[in-house]
């Protein structure tokens, strides 16, 4: 019999065209100083986000100094700092690192990478929608998946847009102007009186924010901020803080909402914390440089 597990089956077509499509495209050229791969610091990482997940994940916020404490955490956490601080000092060393060092002194990668951890972190939060739906509006499991549909279309819609505003209004306003929507989308979220209507104008202003985010802005500061050399481990910074924030989020938001006085009550506090954390980075951004509008003629 066929179920919602079938669904995952158009990934499939779908990454053979892009494979397909790639193998045609995309430059062939490797770089003639191959060096190894950075197989330990690699393993650190790992370690390091692991713990840092498990740890967060057994977390009670009802009585947080004892929970940190506790086997179930501390443990965890003297472990991710000690492999933290070995990871660091293998970076250093490594010919090719999967952090490079050098990345971290610019103070523009620096704010973009904690922006990134943020989007991840607002991004971890949508996977809390459907369960939140469920709760507080007495839907069934199928209906709340499909209520998500105003955000997945937001999304597709802005990030188009996003990239027309980049080289209009240039990237730390898009940026800002992301945050600022996704602020706004996780705040209707944590409406107590939460309606099918709040709900869908929710997901919509959550979309368009994180549509300004996944997409070209953060990605272009990394391009302009890096050298030819570093721009392929600029990227993967980048995509380090994402992962590290949906982890984290993740961990964390399902942690919140279960130390709850109640489902609903407890999934709409983990959003708003989430928005307050997102606000602080609106803050934060306005330290990236100011980048000017190309002219209209270089725009088009």
């Amino acid at each position: 019999q066929f179920s919602w597990r079938w669904l995952f089956l158009i990934n499939l077509p779908v990454a053979g065209i892009v494979f397909w499509q790639a193998a045609a495209v995309l430059p062939g050229d490797r770089d003639p100083d191959r060096r190894p791969f950075d197989a330990m610091g690699t393993g650190l990482l790992f370690i390091v986000l692991a713990c840092v997940a498990w740890s967060i994940s057994e977390l009670d916020t009802t009585a947080l100094a004892g929970s940190v404490a506790s086997p179930q955490v501390l443990p965890f956490l003297v472990v991710a700092l000690v492999s933290a601080v070995l990871f660091w000092n293998v970076e250093t060393r490594a010919e090719d690192p999967v952090l490079h060092p050098d990345l971290l002194r610019s103070r523009e990668l620096r704010l973009v990478g904690c922006i990134a951890a943020g989007t991840g972190l607002a991004e971890a939060g949508m996977v809390f929608l459907p369960a939140l739906a469920v709760s507080s509006l007495s839907v069934e499991d199928h209906t709340a998946s499909f209520m998500l549909v105003p955000l997945v279309l937001a999304i597709i819609i802005g990030g188009p847009l996003a990239g027309v505003l980049l080289t209009r209004r240039g990237a730390r306003q898009v940026i800002q102007a992301g945050l600022a929507l996704v602020v706004c989308g996780l705040l209707v979220f944590g409406l107590p009186a939460l309606t099918v209507e709040t709900f869908y104008l929710g997901g919509a202003l959550v979309g368009l924010g994180l549509s300004g985010l996944l997409g070209a802005p953060l990605r272009y500061v990394v391009i302009r901020e890096t050298s030819r050399r570093h721009r392929g481990a600029g990227q993967g910074l980048l995509t380090l803080c994402l992962s590290i924030g949906r982890i984290a989020g993740a961990a964390a938001l399902g942690g919140f909402a279960a130390s709850g006085p109640g489902a609903a009550a407890g999934y709409r506090a983990a959003l708003v914390t989430v928005s307050v954390l997102i606000a602080l980075l609106i803050l934060l951004s306005f330290r990236l440089k100011r980048d000017y509008p190309e002219p209209a003629g270089e725009a088009g």
